[in-house]
Protein backbone atom coordinates (compact mmCIF):
# COMPACT_ATOMS: atom_id res chain seq x y z
CA UNK A 1 0.00 0.00 0.00
CA UNK A 2 1.32 3.49 -1.13
CA UNK A 3 2.47 5.93 1.83
CA UNK A 4 0.14 9.27 2.03
CA UNK A 5 2.60 11.96 2.97
CA UNK A 6 0.60 14.76 3.94
CA UNK A 7 0.54 18.35 2.19
CA UNK A 8 3.43 20.86 3.63
CA UNK A 9 1.47 23.95 4.58
CA UNK A 10 2.99 27.43 5.73
CA UNK A 11 1.94 31.27 7.22
CA UNK A 12 3.81 34.20 7.24
CA UNK A 13 3.98 34.05 11.11
CA UNK A 14 5.78 30.59 10.85
CA UNK A 15 7.92 32.98 8.22
CA UNK A 16 8.95 35.48 10.83
CA UNK A 17 9.68 32.84 13.27
CA UNK A 18 11.88 31.21 11.36
CA UNK A 19 13.85 34.72 10.57
CA UNK A 20 13.76 35.82 14.08
CA UNK A 21 15.26 32.30 15.16
CA UNK A 22 18.17 32.51 12.41
CA UNK A 23 18.85 35.89 13.25
CA UNK A 24 19.05 35.06 16.98
CA UNK A 25 15.84 37.75 17.73
CA UNK A 26 18.97 40.47 16.46
CA UNK A 27 17.21 43.67 15.36
CA UNK A 28 20.23 44.54 12.72
CA UNK A 29 20.54 40.88 11.33
CA UNK A 30 16.48 40.88 11.00
CA UNK A 31 17.26 43.78 8.98
CA UNK A 32 20.18 42.08 6.81
CA UNK A 33 17.67 39.27 6.26
CA UNK A 34 15.88 41.37 3.77
CA UNK A 35 12.35 40.71 4.76
CA UNK A 36 9.72 43.45 3.53
CA UNK A 37 6.32 43.44 2.98
CA UNK A 38 6.34 41.86 -0.37
CA UNK A 39 8.31 38.84 1.30
CA UNK A 40 6.00 38.32 3.96
CA UNK A 41 3.44 36.97 0.43
CA UNK A 42 5.33 35.79 -1.66
CA UNK A 43 7.23 32.86 0.59
CA UNK A 44 3.89 31.63 2.33
CA UNK A 45 1.82 31.39 -0.55
CA UNK A 46 4.32 30.04 -3.12
CA UNK A 47 5.46 27.10 -0.47
CA UNK A 48 1.62 26.98 -0.98
CA UNK A 49 0.69 26.90 -4.06
CA UNK A 50 3.46 24.03 -4.57
CA UNK A 51 1.75 21.53 -3.27
CA UNK A 52 4.76 19.93 -2.05
CA UNK A 53 4.30 17.05 0.33
CA UNK A 54 6.71 16.10 3.06
CA UNK A 55 9.95 14.91 1.43
CA UNK A 56 9.80 16.38 -1.66
CA UNK A 57 12.90 17.69 -3.58
CA UNK A 58 12.56 21.24 -3.86
CA UNK A 59 14.78 23.16 -6.18
CA UNK A 60 14.65 26.76 -5.36
CA UNK A 61 16.46 29.60 -7.85
CA UNK A 62 18.29 32.99 -6.73
CA UNK A 63 18.45 32.00 -3.33
CA UNK A 64 20.16 35.00 -2.74
CA UNK A 65 20.80 35.21 1.84
CA UNK A 66 16.95 34.86 2.22
CA UNK A 67 15.54 31.82 4.90
CA UNK A 68 13.35 30.23 2.86
CA UNK A 69 15.56 27.11 1.81
CA UNK A 70 16.09 26.71 5.50
CA UNK A 71 11.98 27.85 6.42
CA UNK A 72 11.54 24.89 3.81
CA UNK A 73 13.94 22.33 5.20
CA UNK A 74 12.21 22.72 8.42
CA UNK A 75 8.71 21.85 6.98
CA UNK A 76 10.58 18.41 5.89
CA UNK A 77 11.31 19.35 2.37
CA UNK A 78 14.39 18.53 0.48
CA UNK A 79 15.59 21.27 -0.73
CA UNK A 80 18.39 22.38 -3.20
CA UNK A 81 18.71 26.30 -3.39
CA UNK A 82 21.69 27.89 -6.03
CA UNK A 83 22.16 30.95 -6.60
CA UNK A 84 24.62 33.20 -9.06
CA UNK A 85 26.21 34.84 -6.40
CA UNK A 86 29.61 32.62 -4.51
CA UNK A 87 29.12 34.87 -1.44
CA UNK A 88 25.61 34.73 -1.05
CA UNK A 89 26.45 30.48 -1.54
CA UNK A 90 29.32 30.88 1.20
CA UNK A 91 26.68 32.71 3.55
CA UNK A 92 24.06 30.17 3.34
CA UNK A 93 26.23 27.42 3.94
CA UNK A 94 27.76 29.20 7.23
CA UNK A 95 24.42 29.41 8.45
CA UNK A 96 23.82 26.22 7.60
CA UNK A 97 26.49 24.90 9.69
CA UNK A 98 26.08 27.21 12.13
CA UNK A 99 22.75 26.16 13.09
CA UNK A 100 23.33 22.35 12.14
CA UNK A 101 20.36 22.43 9.76
CA UNK A 102 19.20 19.05 7.47
CA UNK A 103 17.88 18.46 4.49
CA UNK A 104 19.32 21.58 2.40
CA UNK A 105 21.81 22.17 0.56
CA UNK A 106 23.20 25.43 -1.54
CA UNK A 107 25.02 25.89 -5.17
CA UNK A 108 26.93 28.06 -7.17
CA UNK A 109 25.18 27.83 -10.54
CA UNK A 110 23.34 30.36 -12.68
CA UNK A 111 20.30 29.37 -13.86
CA UNK A 112 21.24 30.28 -17.29
CA UNK A 113 23.67 27.41 -17.42
CA UNK A 114 21.26 25.02 -15.15
CA UNK A 115 22.29 21.63 -16.69
CA UNK A 116 21.06 19.52 -13.37
CA UNK A 117 20.37 15.60 -13.95
CA UNK A 118 18.15 15.85 -10.81
CA UNK A 119 14.57 16.09 -11.21
CA UNK A 120 12.43 17.96 -8.77
CA UNK A 121 8.70 17.76 -7.44
CA UNK A 122 8.99 21.79 -7.56
CA UNK A 123 10.60 24.56 -8.61
CA UNK A 124 10.38 27.71 -6.33
CA UNK A 125 11.68 31.18 -8.39
CA UNK A 126 10.83 34.52 -6.37
CA UNK A 127 11.83 37.56 -8.03
CA UNK A 128 15.09 36.36 -10.14
CA UNK A 129 14.04 36.35 -13.60
CA UNK A 130 13.28 39.81 -13.43
CA UNK A 131 16.60 40.76 -13.09
CA UNK A 132 18.09 38.52 -15.59
CA UNK A 133 19.30 40.75 -18.56
CA UNK A 134 18.08 40.44 -22.29
CA UNK A 135 16.36 37.28 -22.79
CA UNK A 136 17.79 35.80 -19.86
CA UNK A 137 14.40 35.51 -18.26
CA UNK A 138 12.82 33.22 -20.87
CA UNK A 139 15.87 31.07 -20.93
CA UNK A 140 15.87 30.64 -16.98
CA UNK A 141 12.06 29.22 -17.39
CA UNK A 142 13.37 26.95 -20.26
CA UNK A 143 16.14 25.24 -17.77
CA UNK A 144 13.54 25.66 -14.61
CA UNK A 145 10.94 24.08 -16.32
CA UNK A 146 13.45 21.20 -18.04
CA UNK A 147 14.35 20.24 -13.96
CA UNK A 148 10.57 18.86 -13.25
CA UNK A 149 9.42 15.89 -12.86
CA UNK A 150 6.43 14.57 -14.58
CA UNK A 151 3.76 16.40 -12.72
CA UNK A 152 5.79 18.97 -11.22
CA UNK A 153 5.07 22.61 -10.59
CA UNK A 154 7.01 25.33 -11.06
CA UNK A 155 6.16 28.62 -8.87
CA UNK A 156 7.45 32.15 -9.82
CA UNK A 157 6.87 35.37 -8.40
CA UNK A 158 7.61 38.74 -10.64
CA UNK A 159 6.55 42.33 -10.63
CA UNK A 160 3.40 43.11 -12.41
CA UNK A 161 1.68 46.28 -14.13
CA UNK A 162 -0.50 47.15 -16.55
CA UNK A 163 2.49 48.00 -19.24
CA UNK A 164 5.37 45.84 -19.80
CA UNK A 165 8.55 48.00 -19.01
CA UNK A 166 12.28 47.45 -18.50
CA UNK A 167 13.97 49.68 -15.85
CA UNK A 168 18.00 50.48 -15.49
CA UNK A 169 19.92 49.90 -13.00
CA UNK A 170 20.67 53.47 -12.07
CA UNK A 171 17.16 53.81 -11.68
CA UNK A 172 16.05 51.52 -9.52
CA UNK A 173 19.12 51.80 -7.40
CA UNK A 174 20.36 48.65 -7.84
CA UNK A 175 23.13 46.22 -9.39
CA UNK A 176 21.13 44.96 -12.16
CA UNK A 177 17.78 46.11 -13.98
CA UNK A 178 14.48 45.02 -13.54
CA UNK A 179 11.60 44.07 -15.75
CA UNK A 180 8.02 44.65 -14.77
CA UNK A 181 5.60 42.34 -16.45
CA UNK A 182 1.89 42.68 -17.73
CA UNK A 183 -0.33 39.75 -18.81
CA UNK A 184 0.67 39.96 -22.48
CA UNK A 185 4.84 39.90 -21.19
CA UNK A 186 3.69 36.71 -18.99
CA UNK A 187 2.67 34.77 -22.19
CA UNK A 188 5.51 35.37 -24.46
CA UNK A 189 8.49 35.87 -22.55
CA UNK A 190 7.31 33.11 -19.79
CA UNK A 191 4.20 30.52 -20.46
CA UNK A 192 5.13 30.25 -23.70
CA UNK A 193 8.94 29.22 -23.53
CA UNK A 194 8.38 27.11 -20.13
CA UNK A 195 5.86 24.39 -22.52
CA UNK A 196 4.57 24.11 -19.22
CA UNK A 197 0.35 24.39 -18.61
CA UNK A 198 -0.33 27.14 -16.83
CA UNK A 199 -2.36 26.44 -14.01
CA UNK A 200 -2.60 29.61 -11.52
CA UNK A 201 -1.86 33.32 -11.22
CA UNK A 202 -1.82 35.00 -8.08
CA UNK A 203 -1.85 39.00 -7.06
CA UNK A 204 -0.32 40.90 -4.20
CA UNK A 205 0.04 44.31 -3.27
CA UNK A 206 -1.68 47.22 -2.15
CA UNK A 207 -5.27 46.40 -1.23
CA UNK A 208 -6.17 49.99 -2.40
CA UNK A 209 -4.51 53.45 -2.97
CA UNK A 210 -5.58 54.63 0.55
CA UNK A 211 -3.73 51.59 2.02
CA UNK A 212 0.06 52.52 0.26
CA UNK A 213 -0.74 56.05 1.56
CA UNK A 214 -0.88 55.23 4.78
CA UNK A 215 2.09 52.77 4.65
CA UNK A 216 4.08 55.82 3.22
CA UNK A 217 2.94 57.85 5.74
CA UNK A 218 3.88 55.86 8.51
CA UNK A 219 7.50 55.09 6.75
CA UNK A 220 8.13 58.81 6.34
CA UNK A 221 7.54 59.43 10.07
CA UNK A 222 9.50 56.62 11.07
CA UNK A 223 13.59 56.30 10.31
CA UNK A 224 14.80 52.64 11.42
CA UNK A 225 14.04 50.04 8.93
CA UNK A 226 13.25 47.69 11.94
CA UNK A 227 10.31 49.83 12.81
CA UNK A 228 9.19 49.50 9.16
CA UNK A 229 9.49 45.74 8.78
CA UNK A 230 7.58 45.25 12.27
CA UNK A 231 4.76 47.61 10.88
CA UNK A 232 4.71 45.42 7.54
CA UNK A 233 4.40 42.46 9.60
CA UNK A 234 1.40 43.63 11.73
CA UNK A 235 -0.15 44.56 8.92
CA UNK A 236 -0.22 41.31 7.23
CA UNK A 237 -1.41 39.72 10.77
CA UNK A 238 -4.91 41.20 11.04
CA UNK A 239 -7.77 41.41 9.08
CA UNK A 240 -8.29 43.95 6.50
CA UNK A 241 -4.09 44.22 6.18
CA UNK A 242 -2.83 46.60 3.63
CA UNK A 243 -0.98 44.30 1.83
CA UNK A 244 -1.24 40.99 0.55
CA UNK A 245 -3.43 38.83 -1.70
CA UNK A 246 -5.66 40.91 -4.50
CA UNK A 247 -8.72 38.97 -5.54
CA UNK A 248 -10.14 42.15 -7.34
CA UNK A 249 -7.79 43.87 -9.78
CA UNK A 250 -10.12 47.02 -9.73
CA UNK A 251 -10.07 47.45 -5.81
CA UNK A 252 -6.04 47.29 -5.74
CA UNK A 253 -2.63 48.23 -6.35
CA UNK A 254 -0.75 44.77 -7.89
CA UNK A 255 2.92 45.07 -7.46
CA UNK A 256 3.72 41.26 -7.95
CA UNK A 257 2.34 38.24 -9.28
CA UNK A 258 2.83 34.96 -8.38
CA UNK A 259 2.38 32.25 -11.11
CA UNK A 260 2.24 28.24 -11.27
CA UNK A 261 2.96 26.08 -13.79
CA UNK A 262 2.58 22.29 -13.96
CA UNK A 263 4.23 19.64 -16.09
CA UNK A 264 2.20 17.39 -17.65
CA UNK A 265 2.18 13.88 -16.41
CA UNK A 266 2.07 12.29 -19.73
CA UNK A 267 3.43 13.28 -23.20
CA UNK A 268 1.06 14.79 -25.35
Amino acid sequence: MREYKKYVNTTKWSVIKTCIQLCSGSPNEIIKAHLPLSRLVEYPVSVNLSNSRLQDAILEIGAGRSILPIHMARLGLHVCAVDIDEDNINFQKNRKTLRNERGVHFENIDVRQLESTERYNCVICISVIEHIPKDGDSIAIQKMAGCLLPGGRLVVSIPFGIVYREISAEYCNMSLGCRVYNQSAIKSRLAAPSGLEEEELVYFGWKSIYAMRIWRCLCSLLSHRFIHHAIGWASLLVPGSLYGIIKNLRHGLPEGAILVFRKPKFNK
